[in-house]
């Protein structure tokens, strides 16, 4: 007796299906039984009809009732289930994406371009390019305006990159306000030059955050993909130093790196 209410206090216990359904059936059943057989003894008692009639009404009002209590727990299960796994998308969604902007976090970011390195070593004609960038003037609306407003305006810029690259293309927040772009069948500069510029005349519209007219740049280092880049990390060095020399002669810029001469070119 003991061992079996040490089982039965296990599985009530339990936060799984098994625990659900027996909390949810036990006592319903429980109290269903004792209402129909209240009911049958008191119709019986008055004569409202004969013992066989009394049984047989008893029997499928049981089957009734207990095919309802299935459907119940069937239904409970059901939403149960759901909402389970939407509690692991979301958990999924937060280990690889960033929690502020949406967009993919590093890691994500990495891994597509590790495997579109690969890609390309197969299909050298398929080219791709890497933009790395970052905000002109973050800092100073961080500071004066908190950094709620702060948040904001990382969410609004992160809005005004999507919209201004290609759809197949892959944006992924770095960290702080640096973003970056995988840009996918790349076959000639002009087209990394093209997309760069678009994302920063985005920027040198209004920019309002909180009714407040706030007023940043784009930075903007790129990358070609060569088969002098053996490894993303190379290749995101290269986007790197390309944006270092954009910010460092004026800001709102864009620079390419030419991995094959160890060259920076500027637009103008």
């Amino acid at each position: 007796m003991p061992a079996i209410k040490g089982k039965l206090l296990t599985i009530l216990d339990d936060g799984g299906p098994a625990g659900l359904v027996v909390r949810l059936l036990l006592p319903r059943t429980i109290g269903i039984f004792l209402l129909m057989a209240g009911l049958h003894l008191i119709a019986e008692r008055q004569g409202l009809y004969s013992a066989e009639v009394g049984n047989m009404l008893f029997a499928i009002a049981n089957v009734m009732a207990l095919a309802g209590l299935i459907w119940s727990a069937g239904d409970q299960l059901l939403r149960s289930d759901i909402e389970r796994r939407k509690a692991e998308i979301e958990l999924q969604r937060r280990a690889t994406h960033d929690r502020l902007t949406g967009l993919p976090n590093r890691g994500v970011f990495i891994d597509h371009l590790k495997e579109r390195m690969e890609r390309a070593k197969q299909m050298p004609t398929h080219g791709f390019a890497v933009l790395y960038m970052d905000l002109d003037g973050f800092k100073i609306v961080n500071d004066r305006l908190g950094h709620q407003s702060g948040d904001c305006l990382l969410a609004k810029a992160a809005q005004l990159i999507s919209n201004s690259v290609r759809s197949n293309d892959l944006i992924s927040r770095m960290g702080g306000d640096e973003f970056t772009v995988l840009l996918d069948e790349i076959t000639a500069p002009h087209e990394v030059e093209r997309i760069a510029q678009r994302i920063i005349d985005a920027f040198s519209r209004n920019i309002f955050v909180e009714d407040r007219n706030v007023h940043v740049g784009i930075s903007i280092g790129a990358a070609i993909y060569s088969d002098h880049h053996h490894t993303q990390e190379h290749i995101l060095e290269d986007a790197d130093a390309a944006l270092y020399q954009a910010k460092s002669l004026g800001k709102g810029r864009y620079a390419i790196a030419d991995s094959t001469t160890d060259t920076v070119w500027l637009n103008c």
